[in-house]
């Protein structure tokens, strides 16, 4: 891992100073050519992972034994009540507006999907959308 080698944090940094140091030693590791960027990049992948894991389990952890506001490294722990989450699944109203417009959605799919003119129930044309993609990405299996 003589790509990772150099990264040397001090656990001090703030987030705005880890950022900084991640771009400067990506365009190094990019601008030197003496490293295989998929050999790095695989690296780094696999390092992400075990990390996220860690902090998940830990974080756990955390959570049911933080009750005060805590502070260490210059990173503050603080407990907040989670939000209100509705469920509109109970009210026939919003259902049945939630199923015209899951179809609706299909009908305007439909049309931008075909040359020929679409009509709705009503007699109204159906428009044919505009498509945007999402950007191209690589996939990352291991």
């Amino acid at each position: 891992m003589k790509e990772l080698a150099n990264i040397n944090l001090t656990f001090t940094e703030s987030k705005k100073e880890i950022k900084e140091k991640a771009l400067k030693d990506a365009l190094t590791v990019i601008d030197s050519g003496e490293v295989d960027l998929f050999k790095s990049y695989s690296n780094a992948v696999r390092l992400k992972e075990y990390i996220n894991t860690f902090l998940d389990n830990v974080r756990s952890e955390l959570e049911s034994t933080l009750n005060e506001k805590y502070t260490v490294n210059g990173v503050s722990f603080e407990k907040r009540n989670g939000s209100v989450k509705y469920d509109f699944s109970k009210d026939e109203k919003y259902l049945e507006i939630e199923n015209k417009l899951k179809e609706r959605k299909e009908k305007l799919k439909l049309s931008s999907n075909t040359k020929e003119t679409i009509f709705d129930e009503e007699g109204i044309e159906i428009p044919k959308l505009i498509k945007n993609y999402t950007k191209d990405s690589i996939v990352i299996k291991y």
